[in-house]
């Protein structure tokens, strides 16, 4: 499955421009992508975090979710995709 950039802006300082991953697809009903994310809860590192998204899907109405790992603004570092939920189970 291929994967694209977004950003969310967030109000937490060196975390503002947050850069994070959604498939192209929607894995639940296979239309294109272009959810409503937004993170759920997040664990900080040093050096970087661990964010867990929602993203909802406009066209099928359902959630997919993911866990990824993130960098500070300053960091020229692309996020880490760790898990994505559900799987792309489409034929």
């Amino acid at each position: 499955m291929q994967y694209r950039i977004y950003q969310i802006d967030q109000q937490i300082p060196n975390y503002r421009r947050t850069k994070f991953l959604i498939p192209d697809i929607c894995p639940n009903c296979g239309k294109i992508n272009n959810p409503q994310s937004s993170i759920e809860g997040h664990t900080h590192y040093s050096g970087f975090k661990i964010i867990y998204m929602r993203h909802h899907c406009p066209s099928c109405q359902k959630d997919h979710w993911s866990i990824q790992k993130v960098f500070p603004d300053s960091d020229d570092s692309d996020p880490q995709l760790l898990t994505y939920t559900p799987s792309s189970s489409l034929r």
